[in-house]
C-alpha cells in the first residue's frame, strides 16, 4: 500500500484559499489543503503496525499552533506555497519522529523536511512566475491549530482516502 501522514488545515483557512487552491493546485481535485509530514512511500507493514507508529507519535504531541506566514516561490520545484512561521518547529519534530522506528529506512537525508502549504505547482517557471504575480496582492496571514494527523491510503494515481486520524492531546494534558 502507498501512505502519507498529513494534517489538514482548518476549515476557516480552507474556505480563505480554496479559491487559489482550486485555480493553482492540480491536486486540488483530489485532496484537501495539507501539510505533509510523512510523504507518500509504499510499505507492505500491517496498518496496524502503522497506526501503533503514528498513535505513539501523536501521543506525545499536544495541538498546536500553525501560522502561515508570507507567500513564497521555490522554483526548483515550480511551487507557490504558504510558508509556516509559527508551529513550524513542532511539524519538524513531527516529520523526524514519523520517519523513525518503522519508517526509518524511507528517510531521505538529501531532502530537507521545510514546512509549508502547496498553494500552486505549475509545469513552467513561466507559468509559476504569471501565478505569483497574479496573487500579489493576496493576505496569506492565516493560521489554525494543528488537532489531528490523519494517515491517507492511494487508491488511484491522485486520489487518497483517510484511513485512519489521530488526535493530538490536549494543551496540559
Amino acid at each position: 500500500m502507498v501512505i502519507c501522514g498529513v494534517i489538514f488545515v482548518s476549515e476557516q483557512v480552507e474556505k480563505a484559499i480554496s479559491q487559489v487552491y482550486n485555480k493553482y493546485n492540480p491536486i486540488s481535485f483530489y485532496v484537501r489543503p495539507h501539510l505533509t509530514l510523512l510523504f507518500p512511500l509504499e510499505t507492505e507493514l500491517h496498518l496496524a503496525d502503522i497506526c501503533a507508529h503514528f498513535g505513539s507519535i501523536v501521543s506525545e504531541t499536544d495541538r498546536f499552533s500553525v501560522h502561515f506566514d508570507g507567500l513564497k516561490l521555490r522554483p526548483e520545484n515550480l511551487l507557490i506555497y504558504l510558508d509556516v512561521s509559527e508551529g513550524a518547529e513542532v511539524l519538524h519534530f513531527l516529520n523526524r519522529r514519523l520517519y523513525s522506528g518503522v519508517f526509518e529506512e524511507f528517510l531521505d537525508v538529501n531532502r530537507p523536511f521545510y514546512p509549508h502549504l502547496t498553494l500552486g505547482h505549475f509545469e513552467t517557471e513561466v507559468d509559476m512566475n504569471r501565478g505569483y504575480e497574479e496573487l500579489k496582492n493576496f493576505d496569506p496571514n492565516l493560521d489554525f491549530i494543528a488537532e489531528r494527523l490523519s494517515l491517507l491510503e492511494r487508491k488511484a494515481p491522485h486520489r487518497w482516502e483517510t484511513i485512519r486520524t489521530f488526535d493530538f492531546r490536549e494543551k496540559g494534558s
